[in-house]
């Protein structure tokens, strides 16, 4: 049987584009030689893997900080937001995504936990933490990326989850608490309604029409999360 494969639709970002967009320079990184790095990638666009690193925490919030919303890049809604890592249970979390998209599922089942392979990791996705990846991509171009845990935003008593259903799902299947990073302090609202997991179906084909993704969809509040090299 073939493994069902992922790829990302992020688009690599050239390193010096990501340091403009950011406001990070080198010494951000923690490493003393980055001149020969080419761009920002999807973990899943990593061909070849050197070094696994532990992202700091201020690395973390920096990151997180520069998000905009797709109708308002410069509106950077957690600038400032308290933001912590926690186990959370996805059973305590709502949704704003119709859908579980059965091939996304399938493929980190089969395939995410050779991603590290080689290196000593913790074993399975749930405990992973943020980390920054430096490796090869399918060009042979040095490259960084960013692997994040699933995201969580704090609305009133609310826990809602932003990015990161398809990890959820299993880990809810399989009575699993994964690492999550949380942020509280929001500065704009959560771009559709927030539902139970009951409300949500799992798909072979994803839908066609955006509106049919998520709970009353409201567009221009995405986070736009690939802007700074975070495959959501």
């Amino acid at each position: 049987m073939r493994p069902v494969k992922y790829k990302s639709n992020m688009e690599a970002i050239p390193f010096q584009e990501f340091l403009n967009r950011t406001g990070f320079n080198s010494d951000d990184f923690g490493f003393r030689n980055l001149t020969g790095i080419k761009h920002i990638v999807s973990p899943t666009d990593l061909e070849k893997i050197f070094m696994v690193n532990a992202m700091p925490m201020p690395y973390l919030e920096k990151l997180l900080s520069k998000i905009g919303t797709l109708s308002d890049p410069e509106n950077k809604i957690y600038a400032g937001a308290k933001i912590k890592l926690a186990c959370v249970d996805p059973n305590s979390l709502l949704l704003g995504q119709k859908f579980v998209y059965r091939k996304n599922y399938t493929a980190i089942l089969e395939n995410f936990q050779y991603l590290f392979t080689g290196f000593a990791m913790p074993r399975g996705i749930f405990k992973f933490t943020p980390y920054l990846i430096i490796g090869q991509d399918i060009n042979h171009q040095d490259v960084i990326a960013h692997y994040l845990p699933p995201i969580v935003e704090i609305h009133q008593d609310k826990s809602i989850l932003l990015d990161g259903v398809h990890r959820n799902f299993i880990a809810q299947r399989s009575g699993n608490n994964p690492e999550t990073i949380i942020i509280e302090g929001v500065k704009a609202p959560f771009p559709c309604s927030p539902k139970s997991w009951r409300n949500i179906k799992v798909v072979d084909k994803k839908p066609k029409n955006l509106e049919d993704r998520y709970f009353d969809l409201e567009v221009g509040l995405f986070r736009d999360l690939k802007s700074i090299g975070i495959d959501g």
